[in-house]
């Protein structure tokens, strides 16, 4: 006997009461209500690693410190995307290993043209030799939902998402699992339905770029 689970069109839940309700609807348990915004938190959790979208990216500055190749990566950085100096000479900024760094730059001093990421920081070369701007675009992490943070671009955007991660939690602290492969797999073509239309609007926003022709 097979079970069929109705899988829902992408929905506008608005917020995190509404999306609460949502899934104790779906569940119906009420013995399990208290557990929803467990079974959210580790929804959020299981789908960190797993969303690349550019609403999830974010942008910064930091400011370099005379004399010290490194920098603090932001709390909620993920993904380098893009990085350059800012200001009245704009540099950008290669991204290369810890080792090629340490190759193609030893003991320079100057504007840095490259960084690393290793132990948690960027790694810059040349060292900078003053205060500098340096933009960072980065793949974020997932605000959380909270009484207080009652929405975020997950939630507007994908709500479907939401729900069937938290319905996968409670499955499996339920330990339901003949439920559980449903859910799976409502969720992971939602997740990769979001990823393809994050792909396809990143190229659709990259500006086309004319070769010069090649001599044979």
């Amino acid at each position: 006997m097979s079970i069929a689970i109705a899988i829902d069109p992408p929905i506008a839940l608005g917020n995190y009461t509404l999306l609460q309700a949502h899934i104790a609807e779906k569940m119906d348990r009420d013995d399990l209500s208290a557990q929803i915004p467990n079974f959210i938190r580790m929804a959020e959790f299981w789908l960190g690693d797993k969303i690349f979208h550019p609403l999830g990216e974010v942008s910064t500055t930091l400011i370099t410190v005379p004399g010290s190749e490194t920098l603090p990566l932001p709390a909620d950085f993920r993904q380098l995307r893009h990085a350059y100096i800012a200001g009245d000479q704009v540099q950008p900024l290669q991204q290369v290993s810890p080792n090629t760094l340490r190759e193609d730059w030893p003991n320079a001093i100057g504007m840095p043209q490259a960084l690393a990421i290793a132990a948690g920081a960027l790694q810059l070369a040349p060292v900078p030799d003053a205060a500098y701007n340096v933009v960072l675009g980065y793949l974020g992490t997932l605000t959380p939902l909270s009484d207080s943070n009652p929405s975020n671009w997950l939630l507007a955007r994908r709500a479907d998402i939401y729900v069937y991660a938290a319905l996968l939690q409670a499955e499996a602290h339920i330990v339901n699992d003949g439920r559980l492969p449903l859910w799976k797999a409502a969720l992971d073509e939602a997740l990769a339905d979001l990823n393809a239309a994050g792909n396809r609007h990143r190229v659709a926003a990259s500006p086309y770029r004319l070769r010069s022709p090649v001599s044979v």
